[in-house]
């Protein structure tokens, strides 16, 4: 199983985060930007993410997507970075 951003490799559009089998990343490869085997994904990679701009997913629904649980203080770090990046 692998975690992936699904949008537009060098795009300004942020992709969404989602879990593909082996299968489906080679039927969809042309709108994978990021694509880490699940064995790998760590909270500071996951985080690294959000700070390059390669997701806007919301934190709550992506956090448990790619851990399989909620991780409050992950969460809450990751909404006030997506908060400092609206536009005022």
């Amino acid at each position: 199983m692998y975690f992936v951003t699904n949008g537009t490799q060098g795009g300004d559009f942020p992709g969404r985060t989602i879990i593909y089998c082996a299968q489906c990343r080679k039927e969809k490869p042309g709108n994978l930007d990021i694509s880490l085997p699940i064995s790998l994904l760590t909270t500071d990679l996951f985080k690294g993410l959000y700070i390059m701009g390669k997701t806007e997913t919301d934190p709550k629904m992506a956090v448990k997507i790619a851990f399989g649980q909620a991780i409050p203080t992950l969460q809450g770090e990751l909404e006030r970075m997506l908060e400092l990046k609206k536009p005022s």
